[in-house]
């Protein structure tokens, strides 16, 4: 099973992806139906990014450290048995699937990245 990061977005201020910790950079259009293309990355773990605020990402942190599940809009982990499946529910057709110790890494991570690189609200 893959290892997994979270790194924050280089063009938002409050925007964290769950990614591939290692893979080829690979990234560009593939055809997926007649006339359907759609945008590939070597980096997801799922089929579509797992993205989210810093608030979702610590909740995601958060669920994993606490052994449960949870679900927004365009990021979710969900405990399956030994395992945690990462995805979009609003994008991904199918999760990606990492171990409870690589899960507990990406808690690390999210907390680790989120922290160092908060925004300050703005007034």
């Amino acid at each position: 099973m893959p290892q997994v990061v979270c790194r924050k977005s280089a063009g938002l201020d409050d925007w964290y992806v769950i990614e591939l910790a290692e893979h080829s950079g690979a990234q560009g259009l593939v055809p997926t139906g007649p006339g359907v293309l759609s945008f590939y990355s070597a980096a997801r773990i799922s089929d579509a990014d797992v993205e989210g605020t810093g608030g979702e990402m610590l909740a995601v942190a958060d669920a994993i450290e606490q052994r449960r599940s949870v679900n927004f809009r365009r990021c979710a982990a969900t405990l399956a048995g030994e395992s945690y499946e990462l995805e979009s529910p609003r994008n991904s057709t199918r999760p990606g699937k990492i171990s409870l110790d690589e899960a507990d890494a990406l808690a690390r991570s999210i907390r680790d990245v989120v922290v160092a690189t908060a925004v300050e609200p703005r007034p």
